[in-house]
C-alpha cells in the first residue's frame, strides 16, 4: 500500500524534467523485463530488441495515422504485428543456438534498420514520422481525451509497466516459468526429459517481441516523433545493461536496472563526453563485485517475508 501511495503522489512532487526521466525509465523497465524472459530465464541472448521496439513504434504510428483506427486500437494491432514478426524471426533464428543465434538476431536488427531508413515513402526515411496522435482516455471523444502532458503519460506508463511486471511474476511462478529455467540450467537435460526446447524458446521469443513492441508503441505516442534512431543498437544495449545491472533471472532486478540506465546518463550530463565512460565504469564495477546484480544484492538483505516478492529465478 505504501508503494502505491508513493507512485500516486510522485508526479505531483517532481518537476517536468525529472518526471520525463521517470517516464523513460518506465519504458526501459518494460524493455528489460521483456529481455529478461530470454536472457534471464531461457538463457539465450537476442541482440534485436531495438528492431521490435521500432516495429511497434512504426506500426502504431502508421496504423493510427493512416488506417482510421483509434489510437488504442493501433497500439493493440502494433503489438500483434510485433508478435507475428517475432514469431517469424524466432522460428528461423532458433534453429540454431549459442553465438549463431546471437549473430542471426543481430543481422535481423540491422536489416530492419536499413529497411526503415531506406523505405522513405512508408517510414519517412531519416526524417521519420512526426505528429503522431497522442493516446487518450477511452470513451471520451473519437480517440478519447488526448493525453498530451508528461504528467498524464506517467500514469499510462506506470499502468503498462505494472501490467508487464504482473505478467512476469505470473510466468515465473508457473509451470511455463519452471520450464524456461530448466532449459537455462541444462538445455540438453531438459530435452532428455521430454521438454520441447524449440517450442518453449519460440514462445519466449514471441513474448519478448510482443512486449518490446508494446514499449515501442506507447513510446511513439508519448514522444509524438519517431525516426530510425529507434532501431539503432543503443535500444538493444541499454535494456541489456539494465538486466545485467539489476540482476537477470529476477523480476525486480530489471526494474532496478531500468531506473539506473535511464537516470544515470541524465544526471551525469555535467561530465560531458565522459558521462558514458562513467556508465561503463559502473557496469564493470557491478559485474566484478556484484555478479548477481544490484537487485540480487539487495534481495540477500531483505527480510525473508519480502524475498518471495523479489521473485528470484
Amino acid at each position: 500500500m505504501g508503494l502505491v501511495i508513493v507512485i500516486g503522489i510522485l508526479p505531483w512532487l517532481l518537476p517536468t524534467y525529472n518526471l520525463h526521466i521517470i517516464n523513460i525509465a518506465l519504458v526501459y523497465i518494460v524493455l528489460a523485463l521483456s529481455l529478461n524472459f530470454m536472457l534471464g530465464y531461457v538463457g539465450e541472448l537476442p541482440l534485436c530488441q531495438a528492431a521490435f521496439f521500432g516495429v511497434g513504434a512504426y506500426a502504431s504510428a502508421k496504423i493510427s495515422m493512416g488506417l482510421g483506427v483509434d489510437v488504442w486500437g493501433a497500439v493493440i494491432l502494433a503489438v500483434i504485428v510485433s508478435a507475428l514478426v517475432g514469431l517469424a524471426v524466432g522460428y528461423m533464428a532458433l534453429q540454431v543456438t549459442g553465438h549463431y543465434f546471437v549473430l542471426i538476431t543481430l543481422a535481423f536488427a540491422e536489416l530492419i534498420h536499413i529497411v526503415v531508413l531506406k523505405w522513405v515513402t512508408f517510414t519517412g526515411g531519416a526524417q521519420g514520422i512526426t505528429e503522431i496522435p497522442p493516446l487518450g482516455i477511452p470513451l471520451i471523444g473519437a480517440n478519447g481525451l488526448a493525453i498530451r502532458s508528461t504528467f498524464g503519460y506517467y500514469f499510462v506508463l506506470v499502468g503498462v509497466a505494472v501490467l508487464v511486471v504482473y505478467i512476469a511474476i505470473r510466468v515465473t511462478k508457473s509451470h511455463l516459468g519452471m520450464t524456461f529455467k530448466a532449459m537455462r540450467e541444462n538445455d540438453a537435460l531438459a530435452q532428455a526429459v521430454g521438454i520441447n526446447r524449440f517450442k518453449y524458446k519460440l514462445l519466449a521469443f514471441t513474448g519478448f517481441a510482443l512486449l518490446s513492441g508494446l514499449a515501442g508503441s506507447v513510446y511513439a505516442h508519448y514522444v509524438g516523433v519517431i525516426s530510425p534512431t529507434l532501431l539503432t543498437f543503443g535500444y538493444t544495449l541499454l535494456p541489456l545493461v539494465a538486466v545485467v545491472l539489476g540482476g537477470k533471472g529476477t523480476v525486480v532486478g530489471p526494474i532496478v536496472g531500468g531506473l539506473v540506465v535511464a537516470a544515470l546518463p541524465e544526471y551525469l550530463r555535467f561530465m560531458g563526453q565522459y558521462r558514458l565512460v562513467m556508465v561503463g565504469v559502473v557496469l564493470i564495477v557491478v559485474i566484478v563485485f556484484l555478479p548477481e546484480g544490484i537487485g540480487g544484492y539487495i534481495a540477500t538483505r531483505l527480510p525473508r517475508s519480502i524475498k518471495e516478492v523479489w521473485a528470484r529465478g
